[in-house]
Formats: C-alpha cells, sequence, structure tokens
C-alpha cells in the first residue's frame, strides 16, 4: 500500500473531514525550495510554509491587485523557486538568507557587503541570480522584515517629539537640539534635517501576527490552552496564576486578600539590629484604586517627575497600559520584569554560591554593611592592619570546592 500511494498519490479530490478533527493543511502542496544535503536545517522551506499559511487561506482566489504584503511575498516565494544558476539546488532565497545572515553575524558594512556580493557575482557562472547589491537583496526579503514606526526623542531621553511636542525643534525640559546641529556659511550653529535619535516602535498587533506565523511559535502561544501539564499542582504558567484566572473570570468584586503575616517581621537578628516590624502588613490595592492613584498623579515642574515621589507614593512614569478598557480588572495592574529580575537574580545567585570574584554579592562592601546593620557575627571581617588588605572568610552559603564539582 505505502509503495502504491508514493506512486499514485493519495486519492484524488480527497474530502478533508475538518469536522471530525481533520485540519486544513496547504504545506504539502506548497513548492519548496531545493536545498543542499549539508543545509538541509537551514529552515528556510518551513519558515515559508508557514508564513504561507499564516497570510493565506487554502483555496482563496488572488487578488488582480494584491496589496503590500502579498506582493511582497509573492516576489519572496518567486525567488524561492529560482535557482541560484543551472548548475546548483540551492535557490535564490536560499543564498541571499545565508549571505544576509552572515552579514549580520560578522558585522559587515553595507560598501563591504556590496563588494562580496560583486566579487560572488564573478566567481559563480553565467547565468546567474545571485543579487548585485544590498539594496537588491534586501528587496527580496522584505516580506520578511517587521514594520515600525520611527518617532523622534530628545537625544537625553527626556520626550519624544510627538503630540503636543510635534512641532518643537528642542526639547522642552532639557533644551536639547532635536535636530543634529552644523556650523553655517556664517560660523553659527544652526539645525539640519537629521533628528539627534529616533525611537523605533514596533507595532503590537504585527508582532503577535509574526510570532503566529511560524507553527512552533504559534504552538508555544496556545501552549497554556492546549498544552499539557505534567505538574498540575505547580504555577508553570502565568494562566495558573490568580491574576490570570481573575481576569478570566471577570469578577472585580472578588475579595482581595491581605499578604500572609510572615515570621521575618519579628526577626531582630538576620536583619536590622534589634528591630522588630510592627506595622500593619501592606493590603494589595485593587486594580480600580491602582488606577485612581496613577490618574492623581501631577506632574512636578520644578524637580521633574511626579509631586508627591518618595512620600505618598512610588510612580516615577504612567504606562499606556493604564489606557487598556479592562485595566480596571486586572488583578495585577502592575508588575516588574520578570525575564530581567529572574536573569539577574539567578545570575547574583550563582555567582554568590560559587564565589566567582566581582561578580559574587558577598563583597567586602557587602559585609562591612552586614557588620553595621545585622547581627551576624559569623560574617563580620576582622580589620586589617595598615597597608593591608580586606580579607573575607567563607560564608556557610558559599559552595566549597569539592561541592562545586559535584554541581558541574
Amino acid at each position: 500500500m505505502g509503495v502504491d500511494i508514493h506512486n499514485n498519490r493519495f486519492v484524488p479530490n480527497y474530502t478533508r473531514w475538518i469536522h471530525h478533527g481533520e485540519h486544513h493543511r496547504i504545506r504539502e502542496e506548497v513548492v519548496r525550495p531545493l536545498l543542499e544535503e549539508y543545509d538541509a536545517d537551514a529552515g528556510m522551506a518551513d519558515m515559508m510554509a508557514d508564513f504561507h499559511e499564516a497570510r493565506f487561506v487554502e483555496g482563496m482566489e488572488v487578488e488582480d491587485d494584491p496589496e503590500e504584503t502579498a506582493k511582497a511575498f509573492y516576489t519572496m516565494m518567486e525567488a524561492a523557486q529560482k535557482p541560484l544558476h543551472e548548475k546548483t539546488m540551492v535557490s535564490q532565497l536560499d543564498a541571499i538568507s545565508r549571505l544576509i545572515a552572515l552579514k549580520s553575524q560578522l558585522g559587515i558594512s553595507r560598501d563591504g557587503f556590496d563588494l562580496v556580493l560583486t566579487v560572488l557575482g564573478k566567481l559563480l557562472p553565467d547565468p546567474h541570480t545571485l543579487p548585485k547589491n544590498t539594496y537588491e537583496s534586501q528587496r527580496l526579503l522584505r516580506a520578511l522584515k517587521m514594520p515600525y514606526e520611527g518617532i523622534q526623542a530628545c537625544p537625553k531621553g527626556c520626550v519624544l517629539f510627538r503630540g503636543d511636542h510635534e512641532k518643537a525643534t528642542h526639547c522642552p525640559k532639557c533644551k536639547a537640539s532635536r535636530f543634529v546641529e552644523v556650523e553655517g556659511s556664517d560660523g553659527k550653529k544652526k539645525q539640519s534635517k537629521i533628528p539627534e535619535m529616533v525611537l523605533r516602535h514596533l507595532p503590537f498587533l504585527q508582532r503577535i501576527q509574526r510570532l503566529y506565523m511560524t507553527e512552533e511559535s504559534a504552538k508555544q502561544m496556545t501552549w497554556h490552552k492546549n498544552g499539557k501539564r505534567y505538574s498540575p499542582d505547580k504555577m508553570v504558567h502565568p494562566t495558573d496564576g490568580d491574576a490570570w484566572k481573575h481576569f478570566d473570570d471577570m469578577n472585580p468584586g472578588k475579595a482581595m486578600e491581605a499578604r500572609n503575616n510572615h515570621e521575618l517581621r519579628q526577626d531582630e537578628k538576620h536583619f536590622t539590629k534589634g528591630v522588630q516590624v510592627t506595622d500593619p502588613i501592606p493590603q494589595v490595592k485593587s486594580p480600580v484604586e491602582v488606577l485612581a492613584e496613577i490618574e492623581a498623579l501631577q506632574i512636578d515642574e520644578v524637580n521633574g517627575g511626579f509631586i508627591g515621589y518618595g512620600n505618598d507614593h512610588m510612580w516615577t512614569r504612567i504606562l499606556g497600559l493604564t489606557r487598556l478598557p479592562y485595566f480596571k480588572h486586572l488583578l495585577l495592574p502592575h508588575n516588574i520584569d520578570v525575564m530581567h529580575t529572574e536573569k539577574n537574580v539567578a545570575e547574583a545567585l550563582w555567582a554568590t554560591l560559587m564565589d566567582i570574584g566581582k561578580k559574587s554579592k558577598d563583597n567586602v562592601k557587602a559585609r562591612l554593611d552586614v557588620e553595621k546593620i545585622c547581627d551576624r557575627p559569623k560574617l563580620v571581617m576582622k580589620t586589617p592592619v595598615p597597608g593591608k588588605r580586606w580579607k573575607r572568610g567563607l560564608a556557610d552559603y558559599i559552595l566549597k570546592k569539592a561541592d562545586r564539582k559535584e554541581v558541574l
């Protein structure tokens, strides 16, 4: 049966049973660019197939005048079918993508890359389809580019020149020039048309669409709904947390539980000497209270920032996310950057436990602070004699050499 299917293909006009779980798939019908064996894992074929499935519906008639993203895709598809030259199986698109990747990895300038293409073009047999320069190469790959909005900004990062500041020529806060200043014929500085700084804003919707353009990333994006949890009693995804569940339930009137009273609040030894925290346990503010606090912020025209910072609140900026219509329903309306926090904390712990030189947080300055603030005599260093350096003993939490070998 396998040989018969291989020779005669599958049943003609086969009907997919989509109502019984069989999905529409068009990857099998997509003509793949041919790749050399040594580059079988380049991923270009799968990327092209995923891109096609994400952008076009099977059986859809092509419009007479497709929109720009479709035009870019068709141009790229055409390049995927053209061989680089008649004696190779590598397509034009494969060759360009490899060279562009090499340009990025090695930091080759535009002029340098043009020279590389010129040399390679002379080495290839005629006729060949290798682009002559960087511009032609990037034109074929434009369907892969992420669109962005360029917003001119203060070179010191004070403001963006849009909205009320759209026509401003200098920063309203630090008075820095919006544009590069050059010396005129009269010896005086004047502004050119070149902005000092441009912020490139990646539109949110296009970023999300790009994540769903490849099959693998699309699976990851929907894992919280379709994936298998091997430890259902543990929090392995934000959807397992109360905030996400609260948002799904859309129950803004749900009671807010107070934070647990921890025994460390009464610890007089390992934290500040002889001090117990007797203040009431902080209560979690409701999202409505958080939003009201943000909306009540007033700009400090004299010192910058917001009036009352450090005393009445700790807000340093107002995020655009507060304008979301469902912000007042979020159980966790604001949070710190989890990814960078985890990275920084993990690196600090690792460097401290392994006693890695300057990266360890268990340094001389930290030990002196411990002596002054905490009641931990084992961590106190002896004052060195004049001309000698401070010497700290190994703390209990620093792994010994044998333990480090076991960890590694």
